[in-house]
């Protein structure tokens, strides 16, 4: 166990989750802007999410599609989730089975 790092955290409390935070955040992306697939593809579920960061469904797209190019399976399928989610495509959906589901 890591006494510093336990002491820090119940001493400092939430300014020092937030900090943790970020820094995990920036390695993150360092990592998805390196080529890493699997942090692309993380870091694409944390924007679809809003996990640590805003909400961007555009952002999330450009990382899962990253990931996806590279032969990231886990991104391609967020990538299809996503454009099946989409208003264009249950509109489709909708006009083309003549039902609302």
């Amino acid at each position: 166990m890591d006494w510093n790092r336990l002491f820090t955290r119940i001493f400092f409390g939430e300014w020092f989750q937030n900090d943790e935070i970020s820094i995990q955040m920036a390695e993150l992306r360092k990592k998805a802007e390196f080529g890493d697939p699997q942090a692309q593809y993380e870091l694409g579920n944390r924007y679809h999410n809003g996990t640590n960061v805003a909400e961007d469904p555009e952002a999330a797209v450009h990382w899962w599609q990253k990931a996806a190019n590279v032969g990231h399976k886990d991104a391609a399928m967020m990538l299809k989730f996503s454009a099946d989610n989409t208003l264009p495509a249950k509109v489709f959906r909708i006009l083309g089975s003549g039902r609302d589901d």
